[in-house]
């Protein structure tokens, strides 16, 4: 039964509202982190994460490994930028964040 009403209401075909469009603040790395992580999701994602440096590193080259676009020269700048706009509060409060 709780399949059932998966399907029904989350299934294919379903209509779901269209998420909110997202802004990026502008900064050093967005048109990176725009452009790399749109290959596979929309940045709702993004902005919905709260990462440590060490988990956006992580997430970055798992999305590089599964196909991201973006290129290798600008991994870094990307991860500075996620790191920076959606750094965890523990690291800001550790002073992690660039």
């Amino acid at each position: 039964p709780a399949m059932q009403a998966l399907t029904l209401n989350f299934g294919p075909g379903v209509n779901l509202p269209a998420p909110a469009e997202v802004k990026l603040p502008d900064r050093n790395g967005k048109e990176f982190a725009e452009g790399g992580c749109v290959t596979c999701h929309g940045l709702h994602r993004v902005v919905a994460a709260k990462r440590s440096p060490q988990e956006w590193r992580s997430v970055v080259h798992r999305m590089v490994f599964l196909g991201s676009a973006l290129p290798d020269d600008d991994v870094a700048a990307a991860m500075d930028y996620l790191n920076v706009n959606y750094g965890s509060p523990e690291a800001t409060s550790l002073g992690q964040r660039p």
